[in-house]
C-alpha cells in the first residue's frame, strides 16, 4: 500500500508572497485505488497574531465542514471525518516528517518547488550533487534532513533529500512526483493545473474573485485545487502503469525518460556502452553535428503561400537510412569510404534521391573536406549577435572541417559542384545484438523490435489507431518526437560552479586538456553518429525541396526544421516567383516515391499544412493569415520572454506588423515586462537589498516570481563605479502598476533604488530625476520586432540583410578565418535573452593558443610576405631559422613570439583595410578578410 500526501498552499500577493494557508490530504493506493482518508488545512505559524480574522475564517470554516474522505473504505487504516486545522509546523512535524520521511511516502503536489518553498523555515546553497540549487530548512531541529531542489528547466526539477545523522533514522532520497513534471513527460505539452485536468479527464479548477484574502470561498478554491491534483495524480498514475517502462513514476522527468524506458525494456544496449568507438572519432563526428535549419527568403512582403511540410521528419530519416539497424547492430564496422562517397555525390542526382531509396542507407558518415565556395550549414555570430546562429550558406576556409555525407549530397543539389572530400568514413551495423523483447505500448499494442522498424512502426501504428484510440495515438506522438532525435543528442550539462580540466575531441587530430565551467557527459542512449546524420539528413530534404521549388521557377519565403513556405501563384501578378498549385502538387507527389511507409496510413510524406498568406522577418519569425488579414499561425521566437499585457498580445504584434490591427493600442505604451522564477542561489542573491534583517517568511523566496523590464543604451542611468551592467528587477507585482513599484539593478543590488516610466522624462535624466529611468514599451518591442534583421543572408547587392531590407535573400559566402570551440548548442539561450544570464555565461571552451596559430600562420606570413625574414625576424625577436621553420609549419612559435608575429600581422593588415588595430576582438577575422581583400593582389605581385 503507498501512501501519498499532497498539498498546495497559498499566498499574500505581495512581492514575499508568503504563506498563508493551505491544504493537504492524506491518500492510500490500495488494491489499485487512491483512497483519500484524511483532509485538513494548514495556517501560517503567525497568522492568529498577524491576521486574527483570517485565522478565525478558517477555524470555522472547519469547524462547519467535514473532510472529503473516503468513508466506505475497508483498508488497514481507517479515514477520519473531520477537517483538521493545522499550523505549519504541526503540518511537516506529522505528515512530512512522520509519514513523507519516515514511512518514505510520496510527496505530490503541481509545482511543488514553489510550495516547499512557502512552508520552510530558511534556505541555503545546496551541496553536490544538487549544486546550482537551494537546500531548505523545514523543521526546527537542525539536525534533521533538508530538503533540497535544484531547478532544471521551466517544466521540472530535482527534488531530495539531505542525509541525517540521527540514530535509527533511515538515510532516503524521497519520492517525489511534481505533476507539473509527470504531465509534460507524458504529453509532450507543457501544463498548468486547469489545462492538465482537462486533458486527463478530471475534474476542474474553480477560479476565485479575489487572490490573497482568506474567505470561505477562497478555501473552498483551495480544497478544490487539492482534490484536482488528486484526481490528477490517480489519472497520471493510472496512464503512466500502461507502459511497461522499469522506471518508477516519480523518477521521470521528460517524454525523453519514457523513450529511453523502452528502449531498455526491450533490450536495446546503449551505443555507447557496446560499439568500441574511440574518443577522436566521436569528436570529430560532434563537430559535423549541427541543428535544426531555419531560414526566412523572402522578408517585410505580404505573400501568398503554401506552407508544406513533412510528416514526421526525423522518423522518416531515420527510417530511410536505416538508423534502426545501425542501434540494434551487434557492433558496427567504420569503413573508410572517401572513394565511393566522392562517387556517390559526383555521380548521383536529385532523380536519383528520390527514386533509389537505397543510397540513403550510405549516409551515415563523415568525410573531411576543403570548403570552397560550397552550400554548408555554418554556425557563427552573424551580424552584431553575441549568440552563436546556424546558417546554410556558401563556404571557403583554408582549413579542413568535417561534414556529414547528407550535407555534402545537398550541397552538391544547391551548387552543382562536388565538394573537395579528402577523407570519409561511414558507420555500418554488423550483425544484431542478442535477442530483443517485444514490448506492449502503452499495454496496448505490441511491437518486435527484431522484426520492425522502429521508427517506421510507430508512425505508423499511430495513423492506424488515430481514429479508434485516440489516447494511444497521442502517446504514439509523443514516443515518435522524443525517441527519434532528442535521446541520440542528449547531452548532461553539470551546473557545477567551479572549473574542471576536461580532455576535449573536436575536429583536430590531437586532444587536448581545457578548464571548463560546465563539463557535459553524453545521454545514455546519446550517440553522435546518429545525432549528426538525422539533422543532416533532414536538411537535405529541404534543400531537395528547395531544388524542386527553384527548378520549377517558383520561390519560397521561409523554412522552419521540417516545413517550407512555398510562394503561391494567385490572379494578382506575383512579386516574387510562384507557383501555381498544380505545380506544387507536382512536387508533393514528387516526394511521394521517398516514403517508407504504408501508403494506404500515410498518404503524403510531404503534405499541405496551410494554404493563405505569409509575412516573414527572420528566422522563425513569422506569421499566416488569411485573405482578410485574420492571424491564424504565428511565431513567438523573440517575444517568449515577455509576460505581456493580456493573452492575445502577441498575435496582436503580429496584427500589427501586417497592419491589420483593429483594436486599442494603449497597452502598447506601457511597460514591457517580464516575469521569471527565483529558480537558482545566484540569482536569489541579487535580492539580498530585499531579504537583509529579514525573516525567512517576509523575504522574498526562491520560485517567487520576479519581474524585469528593460531599457535602451541611452536610457540607462548613470551607474556606480565598478558596475557594469544593468536589469532592473522588482518583486511580484501582482495587481501593482510597475509605474508605481521600487526597481534595482541585478547587477547592483546595494546601489540605488529606480522608478520607472514608458514615456519621455522631461527633466535631464542625470540632474533633476536621476532615479527615474525610461524603460522599453511593448510599442518599442513591437517596433524592434519588425525589423529584426535576418543576418544569416544577404540582400539582392550582397550585403548583409540590414533592418529595412526587404524582398528576397540571398546566401552569403562566409569565409573562415578560424574556428572556435562551444559547448551544447543552445545553452540557456532563453536565459539570456531574458536578461537572466550573460551571453558570456554561455558554455564557451578556450581554444588552444597553438589551434589558433595552426589557423592564422599561413595568413600571418601572407601579411608579413610585405617585409623581408631579415626584418621581420629582427622584429619579432627570433633567428631568421627560426622564422622559417615556423612559416614553413615544422614547429609552433612561444606565445611571447606567437604574439609578436599576429600583433605586426594584424597591425599591417589594419593599415590596409583603413581601420584601428584596437578595435579588433579576433585577429583571425581581420586577417581573413586581408587575406580575401587583399591577399591575392599580394600573392600577385610578389
Amino acid at each position: 500500500m503507498d501512501e501519498y500526501i499532497i498539498f498546495d498552499t497559498e499566498t499574500t500577493t505581495d512581492e514575499t508572497q508568503r504563506l498563508t494557508f493551505g491544504c493537504f490530504r492524506y491518500v492510500v493506493r490500495y488494491r489499485g485505488s487512491f483512497h483519500t482518508l484524511a483532509e485538513g488545512l494548514i495556517y501560517a505559524d503567525d497568522l492568529p497574531t498577524r491576521d486574527p480574522d483570517a485565522y478565525r475564517t478558517l477555524f470555522r470554516y472547519c469547524a462547519g465542514h467535514s473532510a472529503d474522505v473516503d468513508m466506505r473504505f475497508l483498508g488497514p487504516r481507517e479515514p477520519d471525518w473531520r477537517l483538521h486545522l493545522i499550523s505549519r509546523k504541526q503540518f511537516v512535524e506529522r505528515w512530512m516528517w512522520d509519514i513523507g520521511y519516515k514511512r518514505n511516502a510520496i510527496i505530490a503536489g503541481f509545482n511543488l518547488p514553489f510550495d516547499f518553498s512557502r512552508i520552510a523555515l530558511s534556505v541555503t546553497d545546496a551541496r553536490p550533487p544538487f549544486t546550482d540549487g537551494f537546500s531548505f530548512q523545514l523543521w526546527d531541529y537542525t539536525l534533521r534532513p533538508n530538503l533540497r531542489i535544484k531547478h532544471l528547466d521551466s517544466k521540472k526539477s530535482f527534488i531530495g533529500w539531505t542525509y541525517t545523522t540521527i540514530a535509527d533514522t533511515p538515510n532516503t532520497r524521497g519520492r517525489f512526483i511534481d505533476l507539473r513534471t509527470a504531465t509534460f513527460a507524458l504529453t509532450n505539452v507543457p501544463h498548468t493545473l486547469d489545462s492538465a485536468a482537462d486533458v486527463f479527464g478530471c475534474s476542474r479548477k474553480t477560479h476565485p474573485d479575489t487572490h490573497g484574502v482568506i474567505t470561505s470561498d477562497y478555501v473552498d478554491y483551495c480544497r478544490n485545487d487539492v482534490n484536482v491534483t488528486t484526481e490528477l495524480l490517480a489519472r497520471v498514475t493510472e496512464e503512466y502503469e500502461r507502459h511497461p517502462i522499469p522506471i518508477p513514476l516519480h523518477r521521470v522527468f521528460s517524454p525523453a525518460t519514457l523513450s529511453k524506458g523502452y528502449y531498455r525494456s526491450m533490450g536495446l544496449v546503449p551505443p555507447l556502452e557496446k560499439y568500441g568507438i574511440d574518443d577522436s572519432t566521436y569528436g570529430r563526428v560532434m563537430s559535423a553535428f549541427y541543428g535544426a535549419r531555419t531560414e526566412c527568403r523572402i522578408r517585410g512582403a505580404r505573400v501568398p503561400v503554401t506552407l508544406v511540410d513533412f510528416t514526421s521528419m526525423y522518423p522518416t530519416v531515420n527510417a530511410l537510412m536505416g538508423m534502426w539497424d545501425l542501434l540494434k547492430a551487434r557492433d558496427v564496422n567504420i569503413v573508410e569510404a572517401t572513394d565511393s562517397i566522392r562517387e556517390l555525390i559526383d555521380t548521383h542526382h536529385l532523380d536519383d534521391y528520390f527514386t533509389n531509396r537505397n543510397l540513403w542507407h550510405q549516409f551515415v558518415g563523415i568525410a573531411r573536406i576543403r570548403p570552397d565556395g560550397d552550400v554548408l550549414p555554418v554556425r557563427a555570430q552573424y551580424g552584431d549577435g553575441s549568440t552563436y546562429n546556424i546558417g546554410v550558406n556558401h563556404l571557403t576556409y583554408d582549413g579542413d572541417l568535417w561534414y556529414a555525407i547528407p550535407d555534402l549530397v545537398a550541397s552538391k543539389l544547391l551548387t552543382g559542384r562536388t565538394p573537395n572530400i579528402l577523407e570519409a568514413i561511414r558507420f555500418v551495423p554488423v550483425g544484431q545484438q542478442d535477442e530483443l523483447k517485444k514490448v506492449a505500448l502503452r499495454g496496448d499494442t505490441v511491437i518486435d523490435p527484431m522484426g520492425s522498424d522502429f521508427f517506421k512502426w510507430v508512425i505508423e501504428q499511430r495513423a492506424r489507431v488515430r481514429d479508434t484510440k485516440p489516447a494511444l495515438a497521442e502517446f504514439l506522438k509523443v514516443l515518435a518526437n522524443s525517441g527519434s532525435y532528442g535521446v541520440f543528442a542528449e547531452m548532461v550539462r553539470d551546473d557545477a560552479l567551479t572549473e574542471t580540466t576536461v580532455e576535449m575531441f573536436s575536429a583536430p587530430d590531437t586532444p587536448w586538456r581545457a578548464r571548463v565551467r560546465h563539463p557535459e557527459r553524453p545521454g545514455q542512449y546519446a550517440w553522435p553518429p546518429v545525432a549528426a546524420s538525422i539533422t543532416a539528413a533532414a536538411r537535405l530534404m529541404l534543400a531537395m525541396l528547395e531544388k524542386c521549388v527553384l527548378d520549377a521557377g517558383g520561390s519560397w519565403v521561409f523554412c522552419d526544421t521540417d516545413s517550407m513556405a512555398i510562394c503561391r501563384r494567385t490572379d494578382d501578378d506575383p512579386e516574387f516567383p510562384a507557383l501555381t498549385d498544380a505545380r506544387i502538387d507536382d512536387i508533393i507527389e514528387r516526394f511521394d516515391t521517398l516514403s517508407p511507409y504504408d501508403r494506404s496510413l500515410i498518404p503524403h510524406v510531404l503534405k499541405k499544412e496551410y494554404v493563405g498568406y505569409c509575412y516573414a522577418i527572420s528566422s522563425k519569425r513569422y506569421a499566416l493569415f488569411d485573405e482578410n488579414g485574420k492571424v491564424e499561425k504565428y511565431s513567438e521566437h523573440g517575444l517568449g520572454h515577455l509576460k505581456g499585457p493580456h493573452a492575445e498580445w502577441k498575435r496582436d504584434i503580429w496584427s500589427h506588423v501586417i497592419g491589420t490591427y483593429e483594436g486599442s493600442s494603449e497597452w502598447l505604451d506601457t511597460p514591457a515586462l517580464s516575469q521569471w522564477s527565483v529558480s537558482t542561489p545566484r540569482l536569489y542573491r541579487t535580492l539580498n537589498v530585499w531579504n537583509q534583517g529579514k525573516n525567512y517568511p517576509d523575504q522574498i523566496k526562491p520560485f517567487n516570481f520576479v519581474s524585469a523590464v528593460y531599457m535602451r543604451p541611452q536610457h540607462k542611468p548613470r551607474l556606480r563605479q565598478g558596475i557594469r551592467g544593468i536589469q532592473l528587477i522588482t518583486g511580484y507585482l501582482g495587481g501593482t502598476s510597475p509605474l508605481n513599484a521600487e526597481w534595482i539593478n541585478k547587477y547592483d543590488p546595494n546601489g540605488p533604488r529606480y522608478t520607472i516610466t514608458g514615456g519621455n522624462i522631461e527633466d535631464d535624466m542625470w540632474g533633476n530625476a536621476p532615479d527615474v529611468v525610461k524603460v522599453v514599451t511593448y510599442r518599442e518591442v513591437l517596433a524592434d520586432y519588425s525589423i529584426h534583421p535576418e543576418a544569416k543572408f544577404a540582400d539582392a547587392h550582397g550585403e548583409p540583410c540590414g533592418p529595412y531590407t526587404r524582398g528576397r535573400l540571398y546566401r552569403l559566402h562566409v569565409r573562415l578565418g578560424g574556428i572556435d570551440f562551444i559547448g551544447k548548442e543552445s545553452n540557456k539561450v532563453d536565459d539570456v535573452q531574458a536578461g537572466l544570464i550573460d551571453a558570456a555565461d554561455l558554455q564557451m571552451i578556450a581554444t588552444p593558443g597553438d589551434i589558433k596559430w595552426d589557423q592564422m600562420r599561413d595568413a600571418i606570413f601572407l601579411v608579413l610576405s610585405r617585409y623581408t625574414t631579415t626584418e621581420n625576424a629582427r622584429l619579432a625577436g627570433i633567428s631568421r631559422t627560426e622564422y622559417h621553420r615556423l612559416q614553413s609549419g615544422k614547429t609552433r612559435p612561444h606565445p611571447q613570439t606567437r604574439n609578436a608575429l599576429v600583433t605586426m600581422a594584424v597591425h599591417i593588415a589594419c593599415e590596409d583595410l583603413k581601420r584601428s588595430p584596437r578595435l579588433v576582438k579576433d585577429p583571425r577575422t581581420v586577417l581573413a578578410e586581408w587575406k580575401y581583400t587583399c591577399g591575392n593582389a599580394a600573392t600577385n605581385a610578389k
